[in-house]
């Protein structure tokens, strides 16, 4: 993925700051689309004692999408009636046009600046052979799409790209491995070498005791 390119999984949970009054309006609870366009219509923002506090922005409202929040312009006057809303497509099936189930939508990937979607991420049930794993579908590739089901061209389903992180983040996965292999390794090697002194003091203690 491309810096101006995110998951639906990585906004989940991300602050959400009030442009005007730089006030916390909450997290970001969910993201609604507009199907037939493969477009973001607005996200839900949660807060409050179990998050029950729920706020609907339209993409419109948003002022940008940073790494660490989500900058919005708030108007009571503009409040979506979220009880409209409900195509948040997580889980719905992936049907080949030839009528075989492929596997269900994980995830989706979307362009920050226009809130489109590259390609949707489904996970594989070994149909035809296809490994586990999660694999892209683009856009152009659905013939029809709801929140419970989508069917797509058969080729496209059929041969799947698989879908890999960039060279960046899966770098930045390996470098963390190793520094938490790291850490442990010495965390096990002080261990191993407070027991080794406490075993030869204790054998000290046992010899000195026996020449007493």
């Amino acid at each position: 993925m491309t810096k101006s390119e995110l998951k639906r999984s990585e906004l989940i949970d991300r602050l959400i700051i009030n442009y005007k009054t730089t006030e916390n309006v909450g997290k970001l609870d969910n993201i609604v689309l507009e199907l037939e366009e493969h477009q973001i219509k607005g996200i839900i923002s949660k807060a409050g004692i179990l998050g029950r506090e729920k706020h609907g922005f339209l993409w419109e409202q948003i002022e940008s999408i940073g790494k660490d929040s989500i900058i919005v312009h708030y108007d009571q006057e503009m409040e979506i009636q979220l009880a409209e809303w409900g195509t948040f497509l997580i889980g719905a099936e992936v049907w080949s046009d030839s009528g075989n189930k492929a596997g269900k939508i994980v995830d989706y990937v979307i362009s920050k600046e226009t809130g489109k979607v590259i390609n949707y991420l489904f996970g594989s049930n070994g149909w035809r052979g296809i490994r586990d794993g999660i694999y892209s579908l683009a856009p152009e590739d659905v013939i029809n799409i709801t929140n419970k089901r989508i069917i797509a061209d058969n080729q496209a389903v059929e041969n799947p790209p698989q879908y890999t992180d960039g060279l960046a983040q899966t770098l930045g996965k390996v470098k963390g491995f190793i520094k938490d292999d790291y850490e442990q390794t010495l965390q096990d090697l002080r261990l191993k070498s407070k027991e080794k002194n406490e075993d030869e003091s204790s054998s000290i203690s046992t010899e000195k005791e026996g020449d007493s």
